[in-house]
């Protein structure tokens, strides 16, 4: 044997020693702590992440990890504030456009409420002018009524029949063309006079 194998003979000596005297106790010990803890009902491993985010390099892991998610999180958020705004504004744009068409239904209505007001308001006169004409009629001869009201629009013509009294109304329609007459009376007859 050489002096140059007995030196390391040596130094694998002392690690064996290390690791079977020290190592190994060490390593059952901690073990053997961790089983009886376990059936003691203390968590273990709750223990050693309560503590070991004290530490210095396992805080900054974790703090690495959090940030990394809180930013995932924001980035998330962030676009769902934005469809949600996108959103918002297409629905403002919508009710713009809906108020628009409201108004300009509402002028169209007062236009048109204002045109039938002027309407009534005009028969109302014609119906007045009717009723001094058919009045005036009643004093006349009804072959007289009759030539008149023959040349007159049948719309008029039957306005102002329908003012005079039955009796002369008869008369009127008698002193007429048969076939101005029998026009006027059907459509007397089928409601035609307001």
């Amino acid at each position: 044997m050489s002096t140059k194998d007995f030196p390391e003979k040596e130094k694998a000596g002392k690690l064996q020693w290390f690791l079977f005297v020290i190592v190994v106790p060490i390593v059952f010990a901690i073990t053997l702590l961790i089983i009886v803890l376990n059936i003691a009902g203390v968590n273990v491993l709750d223990l050693a992440d309560k503590y070991g985010e004290r530490l210095p390099f396992v805080s900054a892991m974790n703090e690495k990890e959090q940030a990394e998610e809180f930013q995932q999180e924001i980035s998330e958020l962030e676009s769902t504030v934005k469809e949600k705004n996108s959103h918002i504004e297409q629905l403002e744009v919508e009710i713009e456009s809906k108020d628009q068409q409201i108004t300009n239904l509402e002028a169209e209505i007062t236009a048109l409420t204002k045109q039938l007001n002027e309407k009534e308001v005009e028969k109302e006169k014609q119906a007045e002018q009717i009723k001094e004409i058919a009045s005036s009629f009643t004093d006349m001869e009804p072959k007289s009524v009759a030539s008149i009201v023959e040349n007159v629009d049948q719309e008029v013509a039957l306005s102002i029949l329908k003012d005079i009294p039955s009796e002369e109304r008869g008369a009127i329609l008698a002193s007429m063309s048969p076939e101005k007459a029998a026009s006027l009376t059907s459509a007397f007859i089928n409601g035609r006079v307001e």
